[in-house]
């Protein structure tokens, strides 16, 4: 696997295992100068507590399931998609993100919540 791939995943675990641990400030500090002004640590948390409210149990673990280097809308500055599933004992949920390079360290660009 190579870094970029590597840095991709990593970066959407992280991402993902913030929110589940209600880390929203964390999560923020993930994200590229642009997508932090689109998505402040109040709006990380509704958004997040939007798409798993009707869980019956906390969501309580993280798994990348999907990243890509290469698709259509990809950027020059993007090094990859990712997608991270959010399970519970019985339901599960999903995010998905963008990574680009930003100033010597890779940022979260985009985000999209939900499953596919």
């Amino acid at each position: 696997m190579d870094s970029i791939t590597t840095a991709t995943e990593k970066l959407i675990f992280e991402f993902a295992t913030a929110l589940v641990e209600g880390e929203y400030q964390r999560a923020h500090e993930l994200l590229s100068d642009s997508a932090r002004d689109k998505w402040p640590p109040s709006l990380l948390r509704n958004s997040y507590q939007g798409m798993v409210g009707y869980f019956e149990a906390p969501p309580a673990f993280v798994a990348v399931e999907h990243v890509m280097n290469d698709w259509p809308d990809k950027k020059p500055t993007d090094i990859g998609w990712a997608y991270a599933s959010i399970y519970s004992e019985e339901e599960g949920e999903g995010v998905t993100v963008v990574v680009c390079a930003e100033k010597e360290r890779y940022t979260i660009r985009e985000i999209e919540w939900g499953r596919p």
